[in-house]
């Protein structure tokens, strides 16, 4: 082996050291030289065998309140494209699916925060609805296709869903306000 062999090969085993204690909660929070070698953020966190792993389904339902106000039944719209064999390789909605899921999950945050900090859920239901992350999913709400043809308002709520020996339990997350389309 050459010098940039070698080089290459400790740098690369040490990323990969690195790497793995990063894993480990405790070594984020005390390890302050290594979080100042990850300032530029490059040791990734894996989570898919994570000591708390996703055990909810999202769902995302609206309804819409026509002209003389009726109001029609929740409709579910999908949170993500299913997946195929082909986005392996190509995944052209793969952004538009992280942003929905991350405008969840920022949602999601604001109402814990609240619950844990026993803020009153007015004032955390006003922080949900200037977030970021509700705009975001208001915004691909208001764009989809309209359930009545005279439609004047569109509301959506957001669900987890837990499916425990075969039954699907609905947890709602928010309801948001009509808002006009």
């Amino acid at each position: 082996m050459n010098a940039i062999e070698i080089v290459y090969t400790c740098v690369f085993s040490l990323w990969i050291a690195f790497t793995i204690a990063w894993q480990f909660d405790f070594v984020r929070k005390r390890k302050t030289w290594l979080r100042k070698i990850n300032f530029l953020n490059i040791l990734p966190i894996w989570t898919f065998f994570a000591p708390k792993p996703g055990m909810y389904d999202t769902h995302i339902l609206i309804r819409e309140k026509s002209q003389d106000g009726t109001i029609s039944d929740w409709e579910e719209i999908p949170v993500c494209e299913p997946r195929r064999l082909l986005h392996s390789v190509w995944n052209p909605t793969k952004r538009k699916n992280k942003l929905v899921v991350d405008a969840i999950s920022q949602v999601k945050s604001i109402k814990n925060a609240g619950e844990l900090n026993k803020i009153p859920e007015d004032v955390v239901q006003n922080q949900i609805r200037f977030s970021k992350g509700y705009l975001t999913l208001l915004n691909i709400v208001v764009q989809k296709k309209n359930l009545f043809p005279n439609s004047t308002a569109r509301q959506f709520a957001v669900f987890d869903a837990t499916h425990i020996s075969g039954t699907r339990n609905l947890i709602p997350l928010f309801v948001s306000p009509f808002h006009l389309l």
